[in-house]
C-alpha cells in the first residue's frame, strides 16, 4: 500500500469590529493556494476579496484581485455572482476557495445573529428551519430539535475567532484498487468517511462515523453510505451524489465529502487514476 494523494482545506472566520474576515487555504500534492473575503457584519456585503496561487502545474502564480465580488452579498444567494465571476473553464480552483470562504461566513453567522437583525436565538433558528426545511435530516426533524440550537447558542459566545473548518482527503493505492479516507471537522461537526475502490474505480466498500454533530439524528446518515457501493466514483456528478447521500434524509456535509473525493480521484495522474 502506498500513499499517492493528500489534500487539506482549512477555513477560518474571524471578526474585527464590524468586519467578518474569512480565509481558505488549500494544500495538496501539487497545489498551494489561498483566498480571503472581507464582509460587513451587518449586511455581509463584500468589501475586499483576493486569492493567491503559490504552487500549481501549468498555471500563472501570484496574487489576484477579485473586484467582481465587491458589493456582492457573501451569503446564500451568492451563487449567480460566483458563476459570473468564475464562469470560464479552468477557474474551478478559485471558485472552490471563495465558495469555502462564503460557506464559512454563513456558518459563523451563528455568532453575530443579532447584528444580522434577529432579536433572539429562537428567531434566528426559526429562519433556518424555514430555509432548510426538507433539505437535510437535521432540519427535516425540526420539531424534535427546535430547542437544542437556541440553548447551545446562549452558552457559546465568541469574540474574535468565530468559526473553523478543516477537511482532509488521503488516497492510498491498495492492490488492486484505491483506499480513500476523508475527514471533516468544524466548530459544529466531526465526520469521518472511508471508501474502497476496485480496479475499475467502482466503490466496493463505504463506511463512516459521525463523531460530533448538532443533534443525534445526524448520526443516522451513515445508513446512506451503502448506497454508494457500485457507483464509479470519479464519474458521479453532484446531483447523483446528492441523490445517494443528500436530500431530506441525508447530510449536506457528507455530500460535500463524497464530492471532494470524486474530484480528487478524477484529477489523479493517469498512472494513479485507475478509473481513467
Amino acid at each position: 500500500m502506498s500513499f499517492i494523494y493528500h489534500a487539506n482545506t482549512a477555513v477560518k472566520v474571524n471578526r474585527i469590529g464590524d468586519v467578518v474576515q474569512a480565509e481558505c487555504s488549500l494544500l495538496s500534492n501539487d497545489i498551494e493556494a489561498f483566498a480571503w473575503v472581507f464582509a460587513d457584519v451587518y449586511n455581509l456585503q463584500v468589501q475586499q476579496a483576493k486569492w493567491a496561487l503559490y504552487r500549481a502545474p501549468d498555471r500563472e502564480l501570484g496574487m489576484f484581485e477579485l473586484p467582481g465580488l465587491i458589493g456582492a452579498e457573501a451569503y446564500l444567494n451568492s451563487g449567480p455572482d460566483l458563476k459570473y465571476l468564475f464562469g470560464t473553464p479552468g477557474q474551478e480552483l478559485e471558485l472552490d476557495l471563495v465558495t469555502e470562504c462564503i460557506r464559512g461566513i454563513i456558518q459563523a453567522e451563528t455568532f453575530f445573529y443579532e447584528e444580522r437583525g434577529y432579536k433572539t436565538a429562537e428567531n434566528y433558528v426559526e429562519y433556518w428551519h424555514q430555509n432548510y426545511a426538507g433539505l437535510c435530516r437535521y432540519y427535516n426533524n425540526f420539531i424534535e430539535i427546535d430547542k437544542v440550537w437556541p440553548a447551545w447558542l446562549a452558552d457559546t459566545k465568541r469574540v474574535y475567532n468565530l468559526f473553523n473548518r478543516d477537511k482532509a482527503i488521503t488516497i492510498q493505492r491498495r492492490q488492486p484498487g484505491l483506499n480513500i479516507t476523508c475527514s471533516f471537522i468544524d466548530s459544529f461537526h466531526h465526520i469521518l468517511l472511508e471508501m474502497d475502490l476496485d480496479q475499475n474505480g467502482q466503490i466496493i466498500n463505504a463506511h463512516g462515523n459521525f463523531i460530533n454533530t448538532p443533534h443525534d439524528n445526524c448520526h443516522e446518515n451513515t445508513m446512506h453510505l451503502q448506497n454508494l457501493i457500485g457507483h464509479r466514483l470519479s464519474a458521479m456528478s453532484k446531483r447523483e451524489i446528492a441523490a445517494v447521500v443528500g436530500g431530506p434524509d441525508g447530510c449536506t456535509h457528507l455530500l460535500e465529502m463524497v464530492g471532494d473525493a470524486a474530484k480528487a480521484v478524477a484529477v489523479l495522474p493517469l498512472s494513479d487514476n485507475i478509473s481513467s
